[in-house]
């Protein structure tokens, strides 16, 4: 029976022994998941770069947009997560033929809406000077 005890309690230890090493190898592998690593690559891409880079959601919505882009069209930290549309009402932009555009032909909704925009400048009107995009 002695013997037995000594048995049992081998064959314990050594199951706790294997469990501790699970959670110990579990522990160490705790890398961020492969899509974490792709946004903060997308990021530091779109902080990296002199464009302006504005993310939209399927639904317009301002996922994130990056310096450049804000100081060109006066976006501010409130903006994301607004949508895009509403935003541009609060700028005034044209064609380079001077005409008004209305915020439904932005190029980025447009390619929301399954449209190819090509060779198409813009200009945004702020505080007195345009740039042009």
């Amino acid at each position: 029976m002695a013997q037995e005890r000594g048995s049992r309690r081998r064959i314990r230890a050594t199951q706790l022994s294997s469990a501790a090493r699970a959670r110990r190898v579990s522990a160490n592998k705790r890398e961020p998941e492969p899509t974490r690593i792709s946004e903060l690559e997308r990021e530091a891409l779109r902080t990296a770069t002199s464009e302006g880079t504005i993310v939209l959601a399927a639904d317009g919505v301002i996922v994130s947009a990056n310096h450049r882009a804000r100081s060109m069209l006066g976006l501010c930290d409130e903006d994301v997560g607004q949508s895009m549309r509403s935003v541009l009402a609060r700028a005034m932009f044209a064609g380079s033929d001077g005409v008004p555009l209305t915020a439904d032909s932005w190029p980025g909704l447009r390619a929301l809406r399954g449209e190819t925009v090509r060779s198409l400048d813009v200009g945004v009107h702020r505080d007195g000077r345009t740039t042009w995009l």
